[in-house]
């Protein structure tokens, strides 16, 4: 005969709850006064007044619930008094099944603090990099969804284990948590405290009061248990807990944030060759579209000398994509000529006032112009000159201290485009 501890069953009961068993004794469709059963993982009810409908036959002592038979024992409930219970089951009291038995709660606790913990140090690590001139862009936001969270048993949602509590308040409020991350300052961990004892007892200790009301209310109840090996429950020397006293100390998150360690002084130049060494720039001076102007890109860097070389080799890009727009606009137009002299000529010949007359055509003769492909040219010529902006290479600065950026940007399409002879200086910062 197997004696189980109330670990033991809290053991049994999660392997149990991991491979769900098949073959559950059915539910009690008339379940007044109610007793809960776990059985392999499910959660069942049976009336007292069921249970006290014993019929005999030469097998032993049974009852019969929705056409299922269901063997009985001659064990009586301490809690429910004289009512003998299915054969294969054991009382276990209410509060051991909350103190030993881990469900999904705890589970999915560790997985979006863990989750939390890892995001609070990659935002961290971003600001770091931001801090030092790196742009890496910022880490991926994560959602409950990504966490894959264990659904809980219908077992567990009768229970409302005591860890149910802080879990759902945890689940509500991950996306304000997520914000926390980002803000920094420790403030994702203070708020998680507030979430795991959000009240305040009558000496202004912070508690959990709704898993100290589920505590209470499960001093007086018990579960009948049925798992492998098991046939009687020993409780030992099991410590008692008084109400309101809840059988695991409530500590708030112990996990404290490093402190980002300090961020070297860098110079802007330093900066910015940090940027170019790390490819953190994406090779890109101008936004290009057909037929419209060219959008500059903001200027990447914070240095003097090389937001001045910047410039220069933007305006070169711009010039390019300006004059290329000009001639394009200049062969549309002249093409969209041809077509109307075309269209002109061709229908003062279909005209009827022009037969058997001998009036000269007041349009000039004039052809069919040829079909032009102004698109495609368009997009062989932005392929071309991203292909010239990626292949451009910024090398060290080798300018004078008192080189200085201009004051304004210049216009795309200014008639006064900058005098590059004037920016020799500027021209051994950058190579094409």
């Amino acid at each position: 005969m197997s004696v189980k501890t109330p670990d033991e069953v809290g053991r049994g009961m999660e392997r149990w709850y991991v491979r769900k068993g098949d073959g559950p004794i059915p539910n009690d469709i008339d379940a007044r006064n109610p007793l809960h059963f776990f059985d392999k993982g499910h959660h069942r009810v049976l009336s007292q007044q069921t249970l006290g409908n014993v019929q005999n036959d030469v097998d032993g002592d049974f009852i019969v619930v929705r056409g299922v038979r269901i063997d009985m024992s001659q064990v009586v409930s301490a809690f429910a008094g004289g009512v003998t219970i299915p054969v294969g089951f054991v009382e276990v009291p209410e509060i051991d099944i909350l103190r030993y038995f881990s469900t999904s709660y705890g589970r999915n606790i560790v997985k979006m603090h863990t989750k939390l913990e890892q995001y609070n140090i990659d935002c961290l690590q971003f600001r770091r990099d931001r801090a030092a001139g790196e742009n890496i862009g910022r880490p991926r936001r994560p959602t409950v969804k990504d966490l894959s969270l264990d659904t809980p048993s219908e077992f567990e949602r009768f229970l409302h284990p005591l860890r149910s509590f802080h879990c759902g308040r945890v689940r509500l409020s991950f996306d304000q948590l997520v914000k926390d991350c980002e803000r920094g300052n420790d403030l994702v961990f203070q708020n998680l405290n507030v979430l795991a004892l959000p009240d305040l007892d009558q000496n202004n200790n912070p508690v959990d009061q709704a898993a100290i009301n589920r505590w209470n209310i499960a001093q007086n109840g018990s579960i009948f248990v049925r798992i492998f090996d098991f046939e009687f429950y020993n409780a030992g020397n099991a410590p008692q807990f008084p109400t309101g006293q809840l059988p695991y100390p409530l500590v708030p998150f112990q996990v404290v944030a490093a402190n980002a360690p300090a961020v070297p002084v860098l110079t802007q130049r330093q900066v910015d060759e940090q940027m170019l060494e790390r490819c953190a720039w994406n090779s890109t001076f101008l936004y290009m579209e057909p037929w419209m102007d060219a959008v500059r890109v903001p200027n990447p860097f914070v240095s003097p000398e090389y937001r001045q070389a910047f410039i220069v080799a933007q305006n070169g890009f711009a010039t390019r994509h300006a004059q290329f727009k000009s001639e394009m606009v200049r062969k549309r137009r002249e093409h969209g000529r041809k077509w109307r002299d075309y269209a002109a000529y061709r229908n003062e010949m279909k005209s009827v006032f022009m037969l058997d007359t001998d009036f000269p055509p007041v349009n000039i003769y004039a052809e069919r112009p040829q079909i032009e492909h102004f698109t495609e040219e368009w997009r062989q010529f932005a392929f071309g000159l991203k292909q010239a902006m990626r292949s451009f290479v910024f090398a060290p600065v080798q300018a004078p201290p008192n080189v200085l950026p201009p004051a304004v940007f210049l216009p795309v399409y200014a008639a006064n485009a900058p005098n590059v002879q004037q920016l020799e200086s500027s021209r051994r910062m950058f190579l094409i």
